[in-house]
């Protein structure tokens, strides 16, 4: 597979859908850095993601979940693993344009 050097991969599906696992090896086989944005999150907060949202609020982790996005996408060479939840997908596609979808295969991992 042939990445523009300044491309960015990033997977976007529901919560437990295997986007961080996946994202892992993908990254590797491609020679990419693999960023969580869960994870990304909790590092520059130092609070779980489950204690956002009890204290904050869904809207103030998702808005929290796009500036991370925003920061990110900037940086070059990237498979991104976007955080799941209803109605983020749509969000997404229209913050990063029209991305090009890709069916996977079943894998063995």
């Amino acid at each position: 597979m042939e990445l523009r050097q300044h491309a960015n991969i990033f997977l976007i599906g529901p919560m437990a859908s295997g986007k961080t696992t996946l994202g892992k090896l993908l990254a590797k086989r491609l020679g990419l850095r693999f960023v969580d944005t869960d994870h990304e999150i909790e590092k520059t907060t130092g609070v779980s993601v489950r204690l956002i949202f009890e204290v904050e609020g869904e809207p103030a982790f998702r808005d929290r979940e796009s500036k991370t996005l925003e920061s990110l996408s900037h940086q070059p060479g990237l498979v991104l693993a976007t955080g799941g939840g209803r109605g983020t997908a749509a969000r997404k596609q229209a913050r990063f344009g029209n991305p090009r979808p890709c069916d996977l295969p079943q894998a063995r991992y």
